[in-house]
């Protein structure tokens, strides 16, 4: 809790900048988003804020009881965020069905395919893996001994999940892939994934803790490219008829807005980075517990 307590809230605001940035750019799409994907998505923001509250409630009393509950709030909201985060994105590669208006207009059954529910548990991997890294770079003691055993099993067991996705992928979803086959050059990413994840474990044997967060951080950031660059230009793509799938193009706001949005982009966020670069230099270095803490 107070590795991330300084942190937490300012990494949490991306999820808002980006909810906006859907909102104000492409209305259309943020609106058959959210209708979409109305329960699963108010599932995950109510995972969102039990995580908060956990944070900031199990402080407030000394009973060792109410500790633990908030403790087993703030772990099963991690959780669903993290397995709703991969189902919805697994959804956004498959495709939702919509129709040429944008309505939904099948049960949300058709949410959890074997694919969706997949890729939903490599996400909890994922975290845990990157989660476990950044505890291990701020803790010391017997904790810090017990991250460095669990790092090597849960690597392990991500790898073998990161190998049945990269296959399932191109095999039940092969428009994801097309980009790459169109531009071999884009195969890059997708070493560098790999890269990354080999990485990790040569640096947790040599206990170079810094290096295996930050090639941890690669891993994910190739992951992003490649979901990024699979699906363009579609922001919700319809797998009733790729006709009716919403795109950047046109599910667009007015250029003047985009210019707008641009405009407070190139303004706002290098001020964020620098504040986000500000905190993690304030609080750099190993946690330590004293009366001040959560």
């Amino acid at each position: 809790m107070n590795a991330i307590g300084p942190v937490w809230d300012s990494n949490s605001l991306w999820v808002v900048i980006t909810a906006g940035v859907l909102l104000s750019g492409f209305p259309p799409a943020f609106s058959t988003l959210l209708s979409s994907l109305y329960i699963p998505m108010m599932l995950i923001i109510f995972c969102f804020t039990y995580r908060a509250v956990a944070i900031e409630f199990r402080s407030k009393i000394t009973s060792p009881k109410w500790r633990s509950f908030w403790d087993i709030v703030f772990s099963v909201a991690s959780f669903g965020m993290a397995f709703g985060l991969g189902m919805i994105t697994a959804n956004l590669i498959e495709g939702l069905p919509i129709d040429k208006e944008g309505n939904f207009v099948k049960g949300l059954s058709v949410l959890f395919s074997p694919y969706s529910i997949a890729l939903g548990i490599f996400a909890v991997l994922l975290f845990m893996m990157h989660g476990s890294l950044y505890l291990t770079l701020k803790t010391t003691g017997a904790l810090h001994e017990r991250l460095k055993r669990w790092n090597f099993r849960i690597l392990a067991i991500f790898a073998i999940m990161w190998t049945v996705v990269n296959v399932a992928t191109p095999i039940y979803e092969p428009h994801v892939t097309q980009f790459m086959q169109a531009k071999p050059a884009f195969y890059v990413i997708a070493f560098m994934s790999l890269a990354g994840l080999i990485s990790v474990y040569s640096c947790i044997k040599r206990n170079m803790d810094g290096w295996a967060f930050a090639c941890s951080s690669i891993v994910i950031l190739s992951l992003v490219l490649l979901y990024a660059l699979g699906t363009y230009p579609n922001l919700v793509r319809s797998s009733l008829d790729d006709a009716y799938s919403l795109t950047i193009y046109n599910s667009s706001s007015t250029a003047f807005t985009l210019k707008i949005l641009i405009g407070m982009a190139c303004a706002g966020v290098p001020l964020f980075l620098l504040y986000i670069s500000y905190a993690y230099k304030v609080f750099m270095g190993k946690v330590e517990l004293d009366t001040m803490s959560y």
